[in-house]
């Protein structure tokens, strides 16, 4: 059992208070919000196409038997970069 009081401040807290922010700070942030979804919904429909790509060269290479290699050796490391 704890010997003090149950209203008493345990070693100085700081009570965390709301900050006022400034309403161009708020619109950059909206801005810059935008503009990496628009980059980040790019490189994705980027990724998207390649993979397409790389499906319908493998059921191809299947579908008409070649001895071609189905891995892929590039997609790792444009992915990794």
């Amino acid at each position: 059992m704890s010997t003090q009081p149950l209203l008493q401040r345990t070693a100085k807290k700081r009570i965390a208070l709301p900050v006022r922010v400034e309403p161009k700070v708020f619109f950059a942030n909206e801005y810059v919000g935008k503009i990496s979804a628009a980059m980040y919904t790019i490189i994705a429909m980027g990724v998207m196409l390649y993979a397409l790509v790389i499906y319908q060269m493998r059921a191809r290479a299947i579908r008409l038997r070649t001895g071609a290699p189905y891995d892929d050796r590039l997609g790792p490391i444009r992915v990794e970069a």
